[in-house]
């Protein structure tokens, strides 16, 4: 199974927090013009680790498209974008306004400056949503990457979800790490052989999801109802097997003494193992919990916090 592919607007770069909940669900984030945020003279800590993400490709400069390959794509898109570009210009102007709003509270009258990067700042935004889709479809088609945008506007319709949809409606079920996460953690929870088999199921649920046509609405209800389900599930079974391991230890302690001081060593042994088999247990009661196929966000959330 190839590797998701993560398809950012520019203007999102310099959120870390945003950047490391993107890397939890994608592999890679290809990021436009990521080479030139890397040099800008902007004090934000997120510039002096994008040496090390680029490196470890986890972040990389996407291909451009030739103009011909551009135009085609483009064709497929331009009702939906057009639409898509209103939504996008209403939502950047009430940001404008909000940004402003704060730095009143902060006692900074917004000048016409000020103004000027901001709305420079939200031009940045607004043409790097605009163009993910079609880019994406580029991606897919013309360099064989498995890559979906990372939208901002959420599109509330009836059609059924396509893949996008889905993968953006997991990515809000996930946690945000906050400051104190290290991109090192990230990588090596992305590297733990059991959150690696988590994730694959939680791609197989996706791809299930995608092939039933239900709408955006319908999966998300749907994922919240296996979330809740998965833990209550989870947290019962864990109360049990804790319960039984803890009757288990105050038994075995009394027989391993006493079969110890008898020399019976093939009873002792045996206590112990009966321990070893509830933590089997437990693992089987994770992989046989109804919603298991999402545990993955579960995990995420007990590790970096919900969201």
């Amino acid at each position: 199974m190839s590797d998701l592919i993560g398809v950012l607007s520019p203007a999102r770069a310099f959120d870390s927090s945003f950047l490391k909940r993107q890397a939890l669900i994608f592999r890679r984030l290809a990021i436009p013009g990521v080479a030139a945020l890397r040099d800008a003279d902007i004090a934000t800590d997120l510039i002096d680790a994008y040496d090390w993400l680029l490196t470890r490709d986890i972040v990389f400069e996407p291909e451009k498209p030739l103009p011909i390959q551009w135009r085609e794509i483009m064709s497929r898109f331009s009702d939906h974008q057009v639409m898509k570009a209103i939504k996008a210009v209403d939502i950047g102007h009430a940001e404008i306004a909000r940004i402003e709003g704060i730095l009143s509270e902060h006692g900074i009258e917004s000048d016409e400056e000020t103004h000027d990067t901001i709305e420079i700042f939200m031009d940045l935004f607004l043409k790097g949503e605009y163009l993910l889709r079609p880019l994406s479809a580029y991606l897919r088609e013309h360099t064989n990457l498995d890559a979906y945008p990372v939208l901002a506007v959420d599109e509330i319709n009836d059609d059924p979800a396509a893949k996008t949809d889905i993968l953006n409606i997991v990515i809000n079920a996930m946690p945000v790490p906050g400051g104190s996460v290290g991109w090192e953690q990230i990588e090596e929870y992305r590297g733990d052989p059991d959150t690696s088999g988590k994730f694959l199921a939680l791609r197989q649920w996706m791809n299930e999801i995608a092939r039933d046509k239900l709408s955006r609405n319908e999966v998300k209800q749907k994922l919240e109802w296996l979330l809740y389900n998965y833990e209550q599930h989870l947290r019962l079974h864990r109360m049990k097997v804790e319960t039984t391991t803890l009757e288990t230890i105050v038994v075995t302690t009394a027989e391993l003494i006493e079969n110890v001081a008898k020399l019976n060593l093939g009873k002792a042994a045996k206590g112990l193992f009966s321990i070893r088999h509830r933590r089997i247990d437990l693992l089987q009661g994770e992989l046989t919990a109804p919603g298991s196929e999402i545990a993955y966000i579960s995990k995420s959330r007990a590790i970096f916090g919900r969201h």
